[in-house]
């Protein structure tokens, strides 16, 4: 039940993060499914050519910090959509690196703060499904970023080469967001394991009346049976009881058959 309930709870964050972004774009007027479109090309195929399309939407569209926080949350909620491949993730990073170097080249302090926070559970969440080939890819990545002191600082770094705690945190952070709907589904399950164990009574007391009757019922049957015999036996003994003692030992004696004599030859 508990995994039932993180199951739905980790659905219904993801519904309410879907519609505070789509609020989110609309007020700022940024087209989701252009931008979808946009990025397609990059999941499927990662050319170079998609990367620069990527990047220079992106950079069109994030002229503040507001405008660029939607636009880096889609791209996160891309990288992290149910069914996912580390290459689907991959090609995702590989257009938040060529971001960063941009950022660091023009000091886009606003746009490279928006993608921090978005960085840690793309790369995360990748390293977690990722095999020892694969991993490869993204610790030659890690490894260009912490070289240049400039992409990202120390915390940062340290989360991304944590990525089992990280991603803790993020859906930890997740959920303290939207702590109306954990508690809704908490009250939900606890009326439920309640009415269990309410139900679970009713059925113990009822079973226990069962028994009780039962064993009742067995102990007059036993009564009843033993009353109809009783009777008959008080009726015999007397009646034996009652004849003389020669004839009480002629019945207790067995009778012997008498061998007649041999026929003479």
């Amino acid at each position: 039940m508990m995994a039932q309930q993180s199951k739905q709870v980790d659905e219904a964050i993801e519904t309410a993060q879907n519609t505070h972004l789509e609020k989110q774009a609309e007020e700022n007027s940024i087209a989701l499914r252009e931008f979808d479109g946009i990025l397609q090309p990059i999941i499927e195929s990662c050319t170079k050519d998609s990367i620069s399309a990527g990047k220079n939407w992106i950079l069109q569209h994030s002229s503040d910090s507001a405008k660029s926080n939607v636009v880096l949350q889609y791209l996160l909620k891309k990288a992290l959509v149910n069914g996912s491949t580390f290459q689907q993730k991959l090609h995702l990073i590989y257009l938040v690196n060529d971001i960063l170097h941009h950022c660091v080249r023009k000091n886009s302090h606003d746009l490279k703060n928006n993608l921090e926070n978005v960085v840690i559970p793309m790369f995360c969440s990748a390293d977690l499904i990722a095999n020892a080939d694969q991993r490869a890819k993204l610790t030659k990545l890690l490894s260009l970023w912490e070289s240049k002191a400039k992409f990202f600082d120390a915390c940062v770094i340290s989360k991304l080469q944590s990525p089992d705690s990280s991603m803790q945190e993020y859906k930890t952070n997740l959920q303290n967001m939207h702590q109306d709907i954990v508690t809704k589904f908490a009250q939900s399950t606890k009326a439920t394991l309640e009415n269990y164990q309410k139900q679970h009574q009713i059925f113990i007391q009822h079973a226990t009346q069962q028994i009780t009757q039962l064993e009742q019922q067995k102990q007059q049957l036993e009564q009843q049976m033993l009353a109809s015999v009783l009777p008959n036996a008080a009726a015999i003994l007397p009646a034996a009881a009652s004849l003389p003692p020669q004839q009480q030992q002629q019945q207790q004696q067995p009778v012997i058959p008498k061998i007649p004599p041999l026929m003479a030859q």
